[in-house]
């Protein structure tokens, strides 16, 4: 979520503002929806593995 905050605004408002985008609830994404839809060859831990020892 973006919250707008305009110069020259005094700072009761900035306060109003912020404390009411802090009180909405972040609804999130529904992940459940993905699981299992990718079907792999490889094993997600051996290639996780893998790319990790690329980095030293």
């Amino acid at each position: 979520m973006t919250t707008i905050l305009k110069s020259g605004l005094p700072i009761e408002d900035l306060r109003k503002q912020l404390e009411k985008a802090s009180q909405k609830k972040n609804q999130g994404i529904n992940t459940s929806k993905y699981s299992g839809v990718i079907k792999s060859q490889i094993d997600p831990l051996e290639y996780q593995k893998k790319m990790r020892d690329e980095w030293q």
